[in-house]
């Protein structure tokens, strides 16, 4: 059997795996892809069976339209007509090919084609996760037709106060809780350690800035739902596919995806109207119903014993973790080559997309990223994507300074339809109105200020 590393263990495997896994995908700019061939209708085929299940009031997964990539080619299914670009697949009515990957069609999520919401998938093996992220993403399209404010701003970690060790005590012994609520057999034991975790998770709200409290509360409901959506038609088992649920910034955006999940099971096993209540508007966050459903319970909590051991583990894991991080933000420093520099001083770059969950904090208002990284501002669009880049912040969710290191040549500066370009391994830098200048072997580019200053 696998042991199970420890989340500060794996950060510092993590570490040096990125230096030579991660390292060879940057270098050769490729992102994470499915195998070509993959047979897309028989993977379709193998979905139906899913789609036929009635787990949301007025969830039809089948007819949600669907953009799939599989290693070689894009296709779109359910769409009216043609997106551009695309064309109709010989035999195969209402199904467009588009050739090679569509810029849209990146990741897991829901995006616009033609002006019409799609749910897009990149993953195509093995089946199970397939089918998962059919379901999940086409109920995000979904969400995106009946609650378009139910929109979390990512940008907010950007700002997530710096862990602690009370502060990761505090959300483990909240995360502790739920899983014996989820996992009890006796529904007084659910009911009550349920009501000791919503106690944990009201303390430990409570000393957040209001709008972290609120985004949250957001991401579970609009990713949490959706994980609840798809284990609940796919069958899995409720603790299948814990998130490293103990350190910020990844850690907030992923316990919303594992607390939806649960608190969708548990308000399942006490409530049977919440989902209807939901969409008709009755309560906003499943967390204000939970607590209702369980108001009552008997109480339920840890021995001292059991408190003790698991402050012992915080400590421990929080020290590897300061560890850990210095150790990436130093390798970061230490990149040899050429780097990109963009200033933002003079108007700050607004976020578009991230992905949270690879994301690293190493110092107040930092921010590590290795994944996928999209960013403007008026004269300016940012896109990293398989290559580490560093961001520091204002404090709130805008953007100061971006680095970008490991180039082997000079990144150069190119004309395309009246604008500057640098296209980099892994980079798109569009920008007009800039000051470039090379420091060392950095390539600085500080940003216009805004179009009306200039006036």
């Amino acid at each position: 059997m696998l042991r199970k590393l420890s989340p500060a263990a794996a950060l510092a495997l993590a570490v040096t795996a990125l230096g030579t896994a991660a390292g060879w995908l940057v270098a050769n700019n490729l992102a994470p892809r499915p195998q070509p061939g993959a047979d897309i209708f028989a993977l379709l085929e193998a979905v139906k069976p899913y789609e036929a299940r009635a787990v949301w009031p007025g969830f039809v997964p089948a007819t949600i339209p669907l953009a799939v990539f599989d290693g070689t080619n894009t296709y779109a299914f359910g769409l009216p007509s043609a997106p551009e670009g695309f064309s109709l697949v010989p035999g195969r009515s209402g199904v467009y090919v588009y050739p090679g990957q569509h810029v849209q069609v990146r990741s897991n999520r829901r995006v616009q084609l033609a002006g019409i919401w799609v749910a897009s998938i990149t993953t195509t093996q093995p089946l199970e996760t397939f089918v998962g992220n059919v379901i999940h993403e086409k109920f995000h399209v979904l969400q995106a037709h009946r609650h378009p404010d139910w929109r979390p701003n990512d940008g907010f970690l950007f700002f997530y106060p710096l862990d602690t060790p009370e502060v990761v005590l505090a959300r483990r012994l909240e995360v502790e809780a739920f899983k014996r609520a989820v996992t009890a057999k006796d529904d007084a034991d659910a009911r009550g350690w349920a009501a000791e975790g919503l106690r944990y998770r009201r303390q430990r709200l409570a000393n957040l800035p209001e709008g972290l409290a609120k985004y949250e509360d957001e991401v579970q409901r609009l990713e949490g739902l959706a994980e609840y959506v798809e284990w609940r038609t796919v069958g899995k088992g409720w603790m299948d596919r814990l998130y490293d649920l103990d350190f910020a910034p990844g850690a907030i955006r992923s316990y919303g995806y594992n607390g939806g999940r649960w608190f969708g099971y548990l308000l399942d096993r006490f409530d049977a109207t919440w989902k209807e209540d939901l969409e008709a508007g009755v309560f906003q966050y499943l967390r204000e119903r939970l607590e209702t459903a369980v108001r009552g319970a008997p109480n339920r909590g840890f021995g001292s014993h059991e408190l003790a051991e698991i402050k012992t583990s915080v400590e421990r894991d929080f020290r590897g973790r300061q560890t850990a991080l210095g150790i990436l933000r130093r390798d970061f420093e230490a990149r040899p080559g050429w780097r990109i520099e963009v200033l933002a001083d003079r108007e700050p770059l607004r976020l578009r997309f991230f992905l949270a969950d690879r994301a690293v904090v190493p110092a107040e208002r930092e921010m590590i990223h290795d994944r996928w990284l999209t960013l403007f501002n008026d004269s300016c669009y940012l896109e990293v994507i398989n290559r580490r880049c560093l961001t520091v912040s204002n404090g709130v969710t805008l953007v100061l300074r971006v680095v970008i290191p490991g180039f082997d040549e000079r990144p150069a500066v190119q004309r395309e339809d009246g604008k500057d370009v640098i296209k980099a391994p892994g980079v798109v830098l569009r920008f007009s109105g800039a000051e470039v200048r090379e420091a060392g072997r950095t390539l600085v580019v500080r940003l216009a200020e805004p179009a009306a200053k200039r006036d």
